[in-house]
Order: C-alpha cells, then sequence, then structure tokens
C-alpha cells in the first residue's frame, strides 16, 4: 500500500486505488479579505505597535503602578493555563447538553502533558490578557511529519513585518530591542508566518519544504485593529482612572510624610499671576516667582484664616478664557474636613477600584476584594458562582491559546485519525469547595496525650 499525494488536497491510495480530494463545495472560491493601510502609518519594513512602537512596554509600565493590574492579569493568566486540555469528541443529548468521550490517545496525551506545552499555556495567557496578541512559533519536527513544538513569544518582542500587496504580513520580526531596532538589527530574527485564516494551512506548510519554523499569530479581537488589538481593560487607562488611583496614594503619602492638614484648597486659573503681578511676573526668573507665589498665599491665608478673619469677605471676579473666550476662569475655594481621619480618601479609593475591577473582568470575589462600602463581598457561595460565571465567559480566549494545538492534530493527522476531535479545558468540580455541611475537623484537648 502507498499513498501518493497529487496536490495540497489531492491523495491517491495505491491499494484500494482511491482517489481522494476535497468536494467543490468544500474549497472556497476566494480568499478572505485583509485590510491594507496605507504605508504612512507603518515604515518600509516594520508595522509599528503604537506610534512611537513602544506601546506593549509602555502598558506594562503603566499597570505596575497600580498594585490591582498585575495580580488580575496574573488571575487571568492562571485560570486559563491551568485548565487540564483534554482530547474529545464530543456528543450532545437530546437537550443539547455536552456528552464529551475522552481521546485516551497515548500520543496526544504525551503531548499535552509534555513540559514544553505547559510553558506554552502559561506564557501565551500572559501575554493574551496583558496584549490580547500571542505570537507563538510552530517548530517541525526533521521528518517533516509532525508539530514537535509550540513555543511561546514574548509578545513584547514580536513586530508585523511590512504587508505585501495583497495585505498579508509574512514575516514576524522578533526583538527585544524594540523600538531601538529594525529589521536590520544584529538582534532581529526573521520569522516566516503562517495565515490562520487560509482554508488549509496546515497542507500550505507541508508545501514548504525548506522551512521548520512559522509564526502561528492569534488574538482576540477588538474593534478597527488590524496589525495588533486593544486589550479590553485599557479602557480604565485611557479614561484616566489609573491617574486617578494613582493620585490617591501619592497626595494621603505626602499629607501624612509632612504632618499637615490642608483645610482649604483654592483652584485658581494658571493666567492669574500674569495678570496679577504684571510686567513684575513676565520678568521674574523662576525662583522670584517662586517668592511671588509664597507672598500672594500667605496674604489669602489671613483672608481665609477662621480665627483671624471671622465674617471676613472674599471677593473675585470671573474672567472669560484666552483659551476660547467663553469658558470663564474662576476661582473654586473648597473648606476641607480633615481626611486623614475622616477616611474621604478610602472612599476614592473604593469608587476608582470598582472602576478598575469592572473594566479588568474581575469579579471582586475572585481576588478576595471586599468592601461594605461598595457591597462587595469575597465568601464562599460568592467566590464559588463568581468562578463558575468566569469559566464560562472566558471560553474565547481559551479558544485563542488552542489554536495553534489544532493547528498540530490538522497537520499531524490527529483529526485524521479520530474524526470530531477537539480539545476542551477542563476544570475541578467547583461545588466540591463549597460542600454544604462539612467542617475543618480539630484534634480535640489532650487527644494527641491520649493516643500515647
Amino acid at each position: 500500500m502507498s499513498v501518493i499525494h497529487l496536490g495540497p488536497n489531492a491523495v491517491f491510495e495505491s491499494s484500494s486505488r482511491a482517489l481522494v480530494t476535497p468536494r467543490a463545495s468544500e474549497m472556497p472560491g476566494s480568499s478572505p479579505t485583509m485590510a491594507v493601510l496605507e504605508r504612512g502609518y507603518t515604515n518600509q519594513e516594520v508595522i509599528f505597535w503604537g506610534t512611537d512602537n513602544n506601546f506593549p512596554r509602555m502598558i506594562r509600565d503603566q499597570a505596575y503602578k497600580n498594585p490591582i493590574i498585575p495580580r488580575a492579569m496574573m488571575f487571568h493568566a492562571n485560570m486559563t493555563a491551568s485548565a487540564t486540555i483534554l482530547p474529545v469528541i464530543m456528543d450532545y443529548d437530546d437537550e443539547g447538553n455536552e456528552l464529551p468521550r475522552v481521546v485516551k490517545d497515548p500520543e496526544i496525551m504525551r503531548f499535552l502533558k509534555s513540559t514544553q506545552f505547559k510553558r506554552y499555556k502559561v506564557e501565551s495567557a500572559s501575554d493574551l490578557f496583558w496584549f490580547q496578541n500571542i505570537f507563538p512559533e510552530i517548530i517541525i519536527s526533521k521528518d517533516r511529519k509532525t508539530v514537535s513544538m509550540i513555543s511561546p513569544n514574548e509578545a513584547m518582542f514580536c513586530r508585523w513585518g511590512a504587508q505585501n500587496e495583497k495585505g498579508l504580513c509574512t514575516e514576524l520580526l522578533h526583538n527585544a530591542n524594540w523600538p531601538n531596532a529594525n529589521r536590520s538589527h544584529k538582534f532581529t530574527t526573521v520569522i516566516p508566518t503562517l495565515d490562520p485564516y487560509a482554508f488549509d494551512v496546515a497542507e500550505a506548510v507541508r508545501e514548504q519544504s525548506g522551512r521548520f519554523k512559522f509564526a502561528f499569530p492569534a488574538s482576540y479581537p477588538s474593534p478597527g485593529a488590524v496589525f495588533y488589538q486593544t486589550a479590553f481593560w485599557d479602557g480604565i487607562r485611557q479614561s484616566k482612572y489609573l491617574e486617578f488611583l494613582a493620585q490617591i496614594p501619592e497626595v494621603k503619602n505626602q499629607i501624612m510624610k509632612n504632618k499637615i492638614k490642608p483645610a482649604v484648597h483654592i483652584q485658581m486659573p494658571l493666567i492669574h499671576w500674569e495678570r496679577y503681578f504684571g510686567k513684575g511676573w513676565a520678568d521674574a526668573t523662576p525662583q522670584e516667582k517662586k517668592a511671588l507665589k509664597d507672598e500672594y498665599t500667605r496674604k489669602l491665608e489671613t483672608i481665609l484664616s477662621p480665627m483671624d478673619s471671622a465674617g471676613g469677605v472674599f471677593v473675585t471676579e470671573y474672567g472669560s478664557s484666552v483659551t476660547d473666550g467663553k469658558t470663564a476662569e474662576k476661582w473654586e475655594i473648597v473648606f476641607l474636613d480633615d481626611k486623614t481621619t475622616d477616611g474621604s480618601y478610602i472612599q476614592d479609593n473604593i469608587d476608582g477600584t470598582v472602576q478598575l475591577l469592572a473594566a479588568l473582568a474581575l469579579d471582586a470575589a475572585l481576588i478576595g476584594y471586599s468592601s461594605k462600602e461598595s457591597g462587595t463581598r469575597n465568601g464562599g457561595s460568592d467566590k464559588i458562582q463568581a468562578l463558575q460565571i468566569y469559566i464560562e465567559t472566558m471560553q474565547p480566549f481559551k479558544d485563542v491559546i488552542l489554536e495553534p494545538l489544532r493547528f498540530k492534530a490538522d497537520f499531524d493527522g490527529w483529526t485524521k485519525r479520530h474524526p470530531g476531535l477537539d480539545f476542551i479545558a477542563k476544570y475541578p468540580n467547583l461545588e466540591r469547595l463549597n460542600a454544604k455541611g462539612s467542617q475543618i475537623q480539630t484534634p480535640k484537648p489532650n487527644q494527641d496525650a491520649n493516643n500515647k
């Protein structure tokens, strides 16, 4: 018996003289549409990730200034990577409930339990939630019969090469030195890429006999993104909530450090100093301007002091803005309570944290956050229910991680050996974590002594 490949999708089996080709109804009549961007968005070699080609590093640096975001990214990655991946053939009962049958194929099980695949799951899951893009490598065996490894690449180090005339990016550029690198940089590795949208991408790889390594990009889509997706949680950064949350501990730290208790908050237009001091302000050095401000502030303190000027009147005149001629350049004077003791900063922080957790797609119970003021709890049944909902809603992200594995299943012939083969993420029975009536048994007093 011999098998003769007559083309990318045609096979002749000699013993039965069977010619196997896909049905015409299964062959696409055209290729998927690809978006093509003008060269002004890119240079001739590299498609920038962000306007300065440094977007992922900037995101990481800003996020690490908030203690919750890295913890949230770790939670998402752990939940995705910790699931047991099982090869199954899925069936359904009359009500549409899934009835997975595990495929106990030693070759498949050995790969799923390998250290390399576990490493791929963890590293790719982390990149997926940080940046919503992953760029793993498919390593082909020397005899070109199997995918030997699915190896993760650090997303921060990956950039797309420029599009060809058909809108395809056929190269991935790997370098740890972006944005201070280019295609010809001595540490740039150029990796040929697979087209995940191709009809039979596994067969296309078989045809490229001289190549043994390919990039297999995958991502969770975001609106309008062509090459690099925008993470779902980035709205919290763009909305300035991260800046707001960062200011709270900084302001409170300075208040506590300097042992001050502000009683009045005065906001004035920047143009006030120039209008009040006139030419003297324009000609003053930075040190002289500071002295002018200090003297002016002391005068305000005299006016606003409740002891020295009880009942005093403070008058300001509002002027139109020099920017648009409309917005009033008014003063705002607010008398403050002692926020170091009344908990106002705590409430501000709670409000911001609730917004942050919502942006991160995390139920507060999942990371142990609770607040009486916001009504959040993190106890037993709340946590179990939150986990169950989380596992269901995050399934599409797990599918992104499994895309290269499904490619291997096609390339290695697993899907031919087991028609209908697919992969699912299996979690422990969460209800066991919250069994009714279960209690931790503690030894009775002197129990150890009695047993001697």
